[in-house]
């Protein structure tokens, strides 16, 4: 009976619980029991490899479809300038046939608009007072520092353990 990976787990401290208690005089049903533990583990981490690639693949199509995504909605943003200027066309050639700078409809008026925005010409040339900046910790540069023995305030090395698969 193939068992799921929290069962080998389980199965794994068992075994070293009663390999302990055997003090090294190992019976018959605790060999067969390691043996067949050994048989399914590499067969369970192959599976699980083949689940973490599977994912990863599912990761990297997430990303392709946000960026597809991102794309159409940026064509979507253009179409509608270009449909607001083919707006602000008519309404400016409404208004010099007619004199007239609304046109009413029963379940919409339309007329033009003026607004005023900011458009940046030389971004260098801002005072700082104007810019807004955005930090956040450099781990590159933390990390080869903590790395070469010296202290960074808020900063410490971490040392993980994961499986690793080829």
């Amino acid at each position: 009976m193939t068992q799921s990976t929290y069962q080998l787990i389980e199965t794994a401290n068992d075994l070293i619980g009663r390999l302990w208690a055997l003090e090294g005089e190992v019976d018959d049903e605790t060999e067969t029991a390691v043996d067949q533990w050994l048989e399914d583990c590499p067969d369970k981490l192959g599976a699980i490899a083949a689940v973490k690639r599977r994912i990863k693949d599912d990761v990297a199509s997430l990303k392709s479809e946000e960026k597809r995504i991102a794309d159409r909605r940026k064509s979507l943003e253009k179409s509608v300038d270009r449909v607001s200027q083919l707006a602000l066309g008519l309404l400016q050639a409404h208004e010099e046939l007619t004199g007239e700078t609304k046109i009413k409809r029963a379940d919409l008026t339309a007329w033009i608009a003026t607004t005023k925005s900011v458009e940046i010409s030389d971004e260098d040339a801002i005072p700082s007072a104007f810019l807004v900046t955005t930090t956040r910790p450099n781990k590159t540069a933390i990390g080869k520092t903590l790395k070469g023995g010296e202290d960074v305030p808020g900063c410490e090395l971490v040392e993980k353990t994961g499986a690793r698969f080829r």
